[in-house]
């Protein structure tokens, strides 16, 4: 009997095995003040690959003191750490290494990463080196979702490491994948995944990465079959659901994001009646079953049409996506590389013979991971075991960046475009910059003039 404790699963458990967001209607939604469905997904591919007799969680942000851990010890025989986004230089996991150590059994982390705007040697907190110390002494290998996740753990001294990719990718529990791929039409079903919020230690370059969402948005609103994809953020909830007192303000919210404006009826139109969120991981997979192809800026959003055989191309913009990309030989276009965007032009120039190839490979290295840390599983046919796959060491070429042709004439007046807007956004800040310094300076001078009277 395997009873198996999740760290940070982060969702409730309908049936079996399928992962859904536990809520009494639309306001208990809005009151949470938003989810990530990408985390969700990653926990319920996690459950189908899994076998296991019972499920507990603990959530890494909870009061886990409360907790009967012995009662727990007693009653589970193995912890996973559900895939996510752990190892940053702004994300300290001291906290967690007394919970770590008061575990008394094995603990596997599935699909964890670094996380960084781009590949850079990180400087990681101290208590996220203990973390991460303790976990790696529990388990016979720690499973990584690329390889420069791996490079990030090598660097804090943690050598036990296989590169695994994402659970998430795996959710079919195929142990091939093939992609069917249409002739363009101008009816072909588009799915849009967008990311509002890339700034920091998640975009590159965020004004590049909202200027091509921008760009996106306009397009596929005039593509009639095209539909926007959400991840659980806020806004698009309110939109998607209709929430009729609250759907101006959350459509401003989004169209000022992307410096758009109410006076596009095709956009607005788009965003008001093809904006699409689930709150359950089947149905999310049910939907998007149906389109043809899949673009946008969400990994997990561009995952969920690859497991079911769906052409998709994702746009990178950090660390995260791109290792992913990498791994996995998905078609990706870097943002960085700022450029119009002609949507059949990238759906033809696709291929997926590479990511094909890649995929097979990673579900051994999957298989074989998940035997030598003694979990049983669903992934057939059983691989043998394989050593860790750390880059420099083994690690597969990487180049499925997709290099499309540029006409001058085809770029000109798009960048004239942009160029216009950018220069109109310095001069704003500018003048923003020139009436905070006046008020700053007014202020000084009362204070000043304030303190003197007093005195």
């Amino acid at each position: 009997m395997t009873k198996v404790l999740f760290l940070n699963g982060g969702a409730a458990i309908r049936g079996r095995d399928t992962a859904y967001l536990e809520l009494d209607g639309p306001q208990a939604f809005l009151n949470r003040g938003g989810i990530n469905l990408g985390d969700m997904l990653v926990y319920d591919a996690t459950l189908k690959i899994i076998e296991f007799d019972g499920i507990s969680n603990i959530q890494f942000r909870e009061n886990w003191q409360a907790r009967d851990i012995d009662r727990i010890n007693a009653e589970h025989g193995v912890c996973i750490i559900r895939g996510s986004n752990y190892f940053a230089e702004s994300i300290d996991l001291g906290d967690l290494v007394p919970l770590v150590e008061k575990l008394k059994m094995p603990i596997v982390p599935i699909g964890v990463g670094a996380q960084a705007a781009t590949y850079k040697r990180l400087r990681l907190p101290e208590g996220t080196k203990r973390f991460l110390k303790a976990v790696a002494e529990r388990c016979h290998s720690i499973g990584v979702r690329g390889h420069y996740s791996a490079e990030v753990l090598n660097d804090a001294g943690i050598k036990n490491v296989s590169v695994i990719g994402c659970p998430s990718i795996f959710r079919s529990l195929r142990p091939t994948q093939k992609i069917q791929k249409k002739p363009w039409s101008e009816d072909l079903r588009v799915g849009l995944t967008l990311n509002k919020y890339l700034s920091g230690e998640y975009a590159e370059d965020q004004i590049k990465s909202l200027r091509l969402q921008r760009e996106f948005l306009v397009l596929l609103a005039n593509m009639k079959s095209s539909v926007l994809y959400s991840q659980g953020e806020k806004d698009e909830f309110i939109l998607a659901n209709g929430l009729k007192d609250l759907e101006q303000q959350a459509l401003r919210s989004i169209l000022a994001k992307y410096s758009l404006s109410e006076d596009d009826p095709a956009v607005v139109d788009f965003l008001r009646s093809r904006t699409k969120v689930f709150l359950d991981i089947d149905s999310w997979g049910r939907d998007v079953a149906d389109v043809d192809f899949m673009i946008g800026f969400r990994l997990h959003g561009n995952v969920m049409a690859l497991h079911q055989g769906i052409p998709a191309v994702f746009y990178t913009y950090d660390s995260r996506v791109k290792e992913i990309a990498e791994l996995f030989h998905m078609p990706f276009i870097d943002s960085a590389g700022f450029r119009r965007i002609d949507i059949r032009q990238i759906y033809e120039a696709t291929d997926f013979d590479a990511f094909e190839a890649a995929y097979a490979r990673q579900y051994r290295h999957l298989a074989a991971f998940l035997d030598a840390n003694g979990l049983r599983h669903r992934l057939t046919p059983p691989a043998p075991s394989e050593q860790p796959v750390i880059r420099g060491e083994g690690a597969p070429d990487v180049g499925t960046e997709m290099k499309l042709p540029i006409r001058p004439e085809d770029m000109a007046a798009w960048y004239d475009r942009e160029i216009s807007w950018m220069t109109q956004e310095i001069a704003r800040l500018r003048s923003r910059d020139w009436h905070l310094t006046r008020t700053i300076q007014d202020l000084r001078q009362e204070a000043a003039k304030t303190a003197m009277a007093a005195e």
